[in-house]
């Protein structure tokens, strides 16, 4: 419960966009604000293979046919994901339930894109520049079931680890209070 309070404070407290905060280069920092998360580090599977439905048992699905998992050097453990270029340079996520935090470790540049029911809800900035070892993450006030992670710059997404998560269930009220709550400040 203490982090979502932390969550609700930043959001009340921060100028968000949108109800979202986003976190660029400070892993620690989005990952303290937020109760538990989900961690990919595509270590998992083979290289080579398709992500699609791999990942469903923690409810996400990587729905575009082309994010493949290959291996690289400057990976944390040598393994990653990408969308590949000839087909779709994005990757697309589709979750199970509404997610209200995503975050990913990336070489290079991304933006990510949240959807909620097929409405595009929040495009963040543009994290990271080139090189690795980039962090770039979000916490939102509105549940997405879809991400799409994109690279602005150059087109093509090098993610090494994905991570995201909900709050516990009593937690979500909270969430709803904050919004509301910044709803009523900006009028």
């Amino acid at each position: 419960m203490k982090h979502v309070i932390t969550v609700v404070l930043l959001l009340l407290t921060n100028p968000a966009r949108g109800g979202v905060v986003e976190f660029e280069d400070d892993f620690t920092g989005w990952a303290e604000s937020v109760s538990s998360f989900s961690t990919i580090t595509f270590a998992e599977v083979p290289f080579g293979f398709l992500a699609g439905d791999a990942y469903a048992s923690l409810g996400v699905h990587f729905v575009d046919g082309s994010d493949v998992v290959f291996p690289l050097d400057t990976f944390s453990d040598g393994a990653g994901i990408t969308g590949a270029p000839a087909v779709a340079e994005d990757i697309e996520l589709v979750f199970d339930a509404p997610q209200y935090w995503i975050g990913a470790d990336f070489i290079g540049a991304i933006a990510i894109r949240l959807y909620s029911e097929g409405i595009l809800v929040f495009d963040s900035s543009v994290f990271g520049v080139s090189g690795p070892d980039h962090f770039g993450g979000l916490i939102s006030l509105i549940g997405f079931d879809e991400a799409r992670i994109r690279d602005p710059l150059d087109g093509v997404v090098f993610v090494d680890n994905l991570y995201f998560g909900v709050p516990a269930p009593g937690a979500l009220g909270l969430l709803a209070l904050a919004g509301a709550l910044r709803t009523r400040q900006r009028r």
